[in-house]
């Protein structure tokens, strides 16, 4: 008797539909049952790997850590510039996702209270990403300012990312016009580089 194979899906491909189920049914509304559907992967097996929609997004953010991780600028290019070229990889790496990313920050807009839970839940995973690109920038975590830097840096993307989320241009022009402005500020403050 011949058995069927399991295909195991690329992460991509599960982030995708993750993301196709967010911007379809909303944060709130989504479930774990339905994402283990529309994934096609068993709702077991899900709950093993995340046992919270929280998980998803911190498991997202640690793979596009991941896709950074592939292509270090190592050159002697200013500190400003690395860092600028990193965000603007990380938001191209979030561009096949965007629409659900952008009904989940829409979903948090309209739920203070449920955003600022979820933050915490997703904290963690956030201060990771930022440390890293930090480090990969070449900033020393043992640097004097590293934390400074870090909380800066924080500021700085979650001040791009609302632009972002705007931004339709084919360029990113506005969101890159925020970014320029937000690393010299803390470059300035910090005086890195």
């Amino acid at each position: 008797m011949a058995t069927a194979k399991k295909t195991k899906s690329k992460p991509q491909d599960f982030y995708a539909l993750f993301f196709a189920c967010v911007e379809k049914r909303g944060w709130f509304a989504l479930t774990l049952p339905e994402i283990a559907r529309a994934t096609k992967t068993p709702l077991p097996e899900l709950l093993q790997r995340f046992p919270d929609k929280a998980d998803i997004l911190t498991a997202f953010g640690q793979s596009i850590d991941v896709q950074l991780a592939q292509n270090v600028n190592e050159s002697a290019e200013p500190l400003k510039d690395k860092l600028f070229d990193m965000v603007m990889r990380r938001f191209d790496a979030l561009a096949p996702y965007r629409k659900g990313i952008v009904r989940l920050m829409d979903d948090m807009q309209a739920h203070p209270v449920s955003a600022a839970m979820l933050m915490l839940e997703t904290l963690c995973g956030f201060h990771r990403s930022m440390i890293l690109m930090m480090e990969m920038a070449g900033i020393s975590t043992a640097h004097p300012r590293a934390m400074l830097a870090a909380m800066g840096l924080k500021i700085v993307y979650l001040s791009v990312l609302r632009t972002w989320k705007q931004d339709e241009s084919a360029d990113l022009s506005a969101t890159m016009a925020i970014l320029d402005r937000g690393l010299d500020r803390l470059i300035k403050l910090l005086r890195f580089g």
